[in-house]
């Protein structure tokens, strides 16, 4: 937010009503700092495959109420576009908006009704915030490479592991198409169920080893003894050869 700016009231962000083909990332009441002018700013971000042209959208404050328009934008899905909608008071302490009118590329124009009820969107929890397991989390990322969110289903809208938001109609994400059924199975269903037996195998696989590590040390102590008797015998080989060396030796002495 621009210094020229303070926010005097604010009606949250990612706020959203069933059915609606956009997200609205914010809406402030603003006053200018310099001037002491007001005004509402409002972001609204495209859910749909279709581009939007045109915006029409009004506000409503307690004493009066005001329009913007926002024309060939071209907003594509996941873009945004930002309005500025002056007012003339300077007492205003909240204010509320309408999604009037908008404009796709194919000629087709949505309303909103005035009466539609915005509210906050919670947003996905990344792995490690929802999970709170080093395994789980390993075990869903090596399941969905590159997997940063817990998939969760609100409204009608699912988010997926990438984050991107997609209405309950579209069964593959926009973004990345992981599939909604394949993200929502495994999160919910089979990823504990993964990793228990991952524990498991590796419970198993675990008394393996040290079974086999144990043999390898029994095989080698086994290996020292063996060499350790074969140089006793070699040992006791010389020197018999060395006593009889010496005999014999001793033997011719004694008769010359």
């Amino acid at each position: 937010m621009s210094e020229k700016y303070k926010v005097v009231w604010s009606a949250g962000k990612n706020l959203y009503t069933e059915g609606s083909p956009i997200i609205v990332g914010d809406f402030s009441l603003l006053r200018d700092i310099q001037n002491g002018g007001m005004l509402c700013r409002i972001r609204l971000i495209n859910i749909t495959d279709k581009t939007v042209k045109r915006i029409k959208v009004g506000v409503v404050t307690a004493t009066e109420s005001s329009e913007a328009v926002a024309e060939d934008i071209y907003i594509a899905r996941d873009m945004d576009v930002t309005l500025d909608i002056p007012l003339s008071g300077f007492d205003h302490n909240r204010a509320d908006f309408e999604i009037n009118e908008i404009v796709y590329t194919d000629s087709c124009v949505q309303s909103i009704p005035r009466s539609t009820m915005w509210e906050a969107l919670s947003l996905p929890e990344t792995l490690e915030e929802y999970l709170c397991d080093d395994e789980l989390v390993r075990e869903f990322k090596a399941h969905f490479e590159e997997g940063v969110y817990f998939p969760k289903e609100e409204k009608d809208l699912w988010f997926c592991t990438c984050g991107e938001p997609n209405h309950r109609d579209e069964a593959a994400c926009h973004s990345c198409n992981r599939t909604r059924a394949s993200l929502m199975k495994y999160g919910v269903v089979e990823l504990k169920n993964a990793v228990a037996k991952q524990k498991r195998i590796d419970a198993v696989n675990k008394d393996k080893f040290e079974e086999a590590y144990n043999q390898v040390l029994v095989d080698k102590k086994s290996k020292r003894n063996r060499t350790f008797l074969y140089i006793l015998i070699a040992a006791a080989v010389i020197t018999l050869i060395a006593l009889l060396i010496a005999v014999d030796g001793n033997h011719y002495t004694t008769t010359i």
